[in-house]
């Protein structure tokens, strides 16, 4: 028997087991228990035996079947002197219990030409393990050829936990390999060569590499040395017109759910360096197949996916939800080499079907031939997350003064949403990305998000860098014509140094159009070409309510079409900006062209020696309070509409004020401007930076209380305009808080304790009569 642990199944299993046991019991009777009862162990064993199969069991065995010739199919029977793998395969799939194929040394280096498919791996009782690593160094041993099969897949996988290692794929007319089925989980496919061989030569396959379809929990790949497959070259056999019809590199369709694909190179040769496509994409998911991990959280689990002739990864299909795509290389391999894929670097197409879940996390995506990453949301599609990706640039992004060029060649994130539903919001969260260098004179935009339809997109846009791309940093732009709306939270981005193409007009930072309602706070807009922010709407029906506070917005509007800081234009516009620093812009700091009603407060706006600090020419009401505004052409330029100025330093300008405005509690420095309690001084700034009064400065406590309380309660630095003991605000953006000089509390001067007196020893005092002498003595009697 060219068998290890054969099945005991049969008559001729029974006989082969009861020999054995008895002629080992001959060679040593203390083999199996000592002092001499080794057969009868043997006979209660081979007893239990014969009555487990009497009652219909089957006991499983784990058997080991070695492929000893590259032929095919052979003669029949996996034997000594033959064994075939279609012989393995079908031997392992009549033993019960786990099994194992491996090939003999001698078949190092062979290639077996299939004549047909291989039987399926199909035993329900255990699995098999097929490992074509015969010298154990991780590297595939065997070459599976199924050029001449004329139809059919190599390798099919229907029943769980089967393995299929080392083997190198070449040239099946169907796929590589596919696992189907719903019984068909806990499968494992690694460290194979598929499509291709050790030397890069390109061999596909003439569909998928791999399919997966309708089976769940299976893995491709791993993080582990030698788990790593290469599935490259496949699919040109199943094109037609037009090429994005063509098969892919992996395939997850019809429900294939909970799957992991990790650690592969998907699309390149075998060292990882050169282009080797698959004819469609490198993976596709669709058709219902959800909750599937392509990458993971760890470099050693991410794939590389690259040179491919369509998209890297492309999702699609209703149910197609909760797919995540974690620290993946997609268009450029680990080394930030630039490989490209034909079409897009991740496209997830929720057409017809709203896809929920999708999350791309931390993926290098670069050197794709269109957009970087393409969603289209159809409504209402919920949790979708774009973070932590690096599109365009790789993670030299977050260290590098000229991070690595990696553009891709339109848009570097592109958001389309169609919202069916009236009720239901889209949401969508891109946090923390780095999106550097794409469009390529083409006009396109680093991040793009797009509403059409009926419903509403609520937008989180928070901790992106978006940098030295061709056309705008951001753009959010709904359709007003078709009643959906944004509802935006932009925070805490670094938009900066956007690049004005041949055909992209101004590269403005951040741009608003449409009807939305937006926050946007915290953000860093420098550098741009264009404008920093642009917010503009054309529906006179809805009122857009947009605050912009805390922002720095400094040195846009260098490029060829010029641009100002922050600029507002439509009809149903409502801005309050208040907090913000805008400086050194081109062609001015502010432009409020809207008809509704704007505030400016405790801002900032300086050094705009080309233009206005503020240019209003407006229909509605703009109210500026406590705002510094300083160095500027003119410092604010009033075309129409009604201008209310209070608590304000406007000073140093060439031309402080131009055009009519009621102007109270302000320091204007070119002449005493009428209003209640104006002044015309030298405000005595501590420094222009930071614009803090100097004591003793007339801009000091002679403010408006009420002003600052309505329009702004904290100053630029976010400290209270109402000091806590009360008193008056200062004039400006800046408010300079004394604290109170404490009233010393008095000391208590303590007491001494005296030093007590001894008492005094008393002086005898002298009588003033002196006393009488004592009487003589008595005369003695004379003698007789």
């Amino acid at each position: 028997m060219n068998q290890v642990g054969y099945q005991v199944s049969g008559m001729r299993g029974q006989h082969e087991t009861m020999y054995s046991l008895h002629r080992r019991d001959r060679r040593g009777r203390s083999r199996y228990l000592p002092g001499g009862k080794g057969i009868w162990r043997s006979c209660w064993i081979v007893m239990g035996v014969i009555l487990s199969l009497l009652a219909g069991n089957q006991i499983s065995v784990a058997a080991t079947f070695t492929v000893n010739a590259a032929l095919d199919p052979g003669t029949g029977g996996c034997n000594p002197a033959e064994c075939t793998l279609r012989e393995a395969i079908d031997a392992a799939n009549t033993n019960t219990g786990s099994d194992t194929i491996v090939f003999d040394s001698a078949l190092s280096g062979s290639t077996i030409t299939l004549s047909s498919a291989l039987p399926a791996l199909s035993d329900t009782s255990g699995g098999t393990f097929i490992n074509g690593d015969i010298n154990g160094d991780t590297a595939p041993d065997v070459t599976i050829d199924g050029n001449v099969m004329g139809t059919g897949d190599c390798f099919t996988i229907t029943s769980a936990n089967n393995t299929l290692q080392g083997v190198i794929i070449v040239r099946c007319p169907g796929s590589g390999i596919v696992i189907s089925g719903a019984s068909a989980s806990g499968n494992a496919v690694r460290g194979n060569l598929i499509g291709t061989d050790p030397a890069g030569n390109g061999l596909g396959n003439g569909a998928y590499g791999i399919l997966i379809t309708g089976a769940s929990g299976n893995s491709i790949g791993g993080s582990s040395p030698g788990q790593q497959n290469v599935i490259s070259s496949n699919g040109f056999a199943s094109c037609s017109f037009p090429l994005f019809d063509c098969k892919s590199g992996i395939g997850l369709i019809s429900g294939a759910n909970s799957n992991f694909i990790q650690g592969n190179l998907i699309g390149l040769t075998p060292d990882g360096s050169t282009s080797l496509g698959n004819a469609g994409a490198g993976v596709e998911i669709s058709g219902g197949s959800g909750s599937n991990i392509i990458g993971g959280p760890t470099l050693t689990e991410s794939n590389v996916i690259a040179s491919n002739g369509v998209d890297g990864i492309f999702i699609s299909g209703a149910g197609s939800n909760n797919n995540q795509i974690r620290r993946n290389f997609i268009g450029v391999n680990a080394s930030s080499a630039p490989l490209g894929n034909g079409n897009i670097g991740i496209e997830v197409n929720g057409a017809g079907s709203p896809l929920t879940g999708t999350i791309l996390d931390g993926n290098t995506v670069g050197d794709n031939f269109f957009h970087g990453i393409s969603i289209f949301l159809e409504g209402p599609a919920t949790g979708t997350q774009i973070i932590n990706n690096f599109v365009g640039t790789d993670s030299t992004s977050n260290s590098s003064s000229t991070p690595t060029d990696l553009r891709n060649f339109d848009t570097g994130i592109l958001i389309q949403v169609n919202n069916t539903s009236g009720t239901t919001p889209v949401d969508l969260l891109i946090d923390g990305n780095n999106v550097f260098y794409n469009a390529v004179s083409s006009g396109s935009t680093g991040i793009d998000i797009e509403n059409f339809g009926i419903g509403n997109l609520d937008l989180t846009l928070t901790n992106n860098k978006v940098s030295k791309n061709e056309g705008v940093g951001v753009l959010i732009f709904d359709d007003e014509s078709v009643g959906g709306m944004v509802g935006a939270t932009i925070q805490s981005n670094l938009l900066t140094d956007q690049v004005e193409a041949f055909f992209s007009g101004p590269a403005n930072g951040l741009e608003l159009s449409g009807d939305i309602n937006a926050t946007i706070d915290q953000n860093t807009i420098t550098g741009n070409e264009g404008s920093g922010l642009v917010l503009t709407d054309s529906n006179s029906t809805i009122a857009n309510d947009v605050i912009v506070t805390r922002n720095t917005i400094e040195s846009n509007g260098i490029g060829p079409s010029g641009g100002v800081g922050i600029s507002l234009q439509g009809p149903a516009l409502k801005g309050a900006l208040d907090r913000n620093r805008v400086a050194g812009n081109a062609n001015g700091g502010i432009f409020i062209g809207v008809v509704g009603d704007t505030t400016l407060t405790n801002s900032l706006i300086l050094n705009h020696t080309s233009g206005p600090g503020i240019d209003i020419a407006s229909s509605g009401v703009s109210t500026l309070v406590n705002d510094t505004i300083f160095n500027n052409g003119t410092g604010v330029n009033i075309s129409s509409g009604t201008v209310n100025i209070a608590n304000s330093i406007i000073f140093g300008n060439t031309d402080d004020i131009s055009g009519s405005a009621s102007v109270d509690h302000s320091d204007i420095g070119e002449a005493l401007f009428p209003g209640v309690g104006n002044i015309s001084a030298d405000p005595s700034f501590v420094d222009t930076t930071n614009f803090d009064l100097n004591f003793g400065s007339l801009a000091r406590d002679t403010g408006d209380n009420s002003r600052a309380s309505l329009f702004g309660p904290l100053d630029f630095d976010g400290d209270p305009r109402i000091q806590p003991l009360g008193g008056i605000v200062d004039m400006g953006a800046q408010e300079s808080f004394v604290p109170p000089t404490p009233t010393p509390t008095p000391t208590p001067t303590p007491t001494p304790t005296p030093t007590p007196t001894p008492p005094p020893h008393p002086t005898p005092t002298p009588p003033t009569t002196p006393p009488a002498p004592p009487p003589p003595p008595p005369t003695p009697p004379p003698p007789p």
